[in-house]
């Protein structure tokens, strides 16, 4: 058993301490309380146990498909382009200081080739072939706008007569 000291101490100047004040039947009367305690708090663990391990086994699969969703999401499969698709080239020769006013892609090219580790022979609108591959990565799809109407929708209405849209 524990007892605290609170009178001070004329030599250390000291007041709080904590004092063993056993007896001998104390002692071992308390031996025995904790010795129960420790085999029941053992005991439990010991039934418990399979059960959290288990539950572990189930959280540590959970993780790893959130974390193989992430992955895949992070790391999209690559885009195929097949022959005479139109693409767009990434212009990496750019300026940086001049990223904000031009154009990051170059001209319209037509894939006329396909090697297999995702690179590409490009050839120009007017037929004239690139001569070195390019990567798939650099590369994406053209969309023509030729016959595009733009449509117009407010407040889930559909309007194609422009006259008839006013903006306050």
């Amino acid at each position: 058993m524990l007892a605290y000291r609170t009178k001070k101490n004329n030599s250390t100047k000291d007041g709080t301490r904590i004092s063993n004040i056993w007896r001998k039947d104390e002692n071992i009367i308390e031996f025995r309380r904790w010795e129960v305690m420790i085999t029941r708090e053992i005991n439990s663990l010991i039934e418990e146990l399979p059960d959290i391990k288990n539950q572990a086994k189930e959280d540590i699969g959970k993780f790893h498909e959130k974390q193989k969703l992430y992955y895949n999401k992070k790391n999209r499969i690559k885009k195929k382009f097949k022959i005479e698709d139109k693409v767009l080239y990434y212009a990496a020769t750019k300026k940086w200081w001049l990223e904000n006013w031009e154009n990051k892609w170059k001209k319209v090219y037509l894939i006329y080739e396909e090697f297999g580790n995702e690179a590409y022979k490009l050839k120009e609108l007017d037929r004239r072939i690139l001569k070195t591959p390019q990567n798939g990565e650099w590369l994406k799809k053209f969309y023509s706008q030729e016959g595009f109407t733009p449509k117009i929708v407010i407040k889930g209405k559909e309007i194609m007569d422009k006259t008839r849209v006013r903006f306050n």
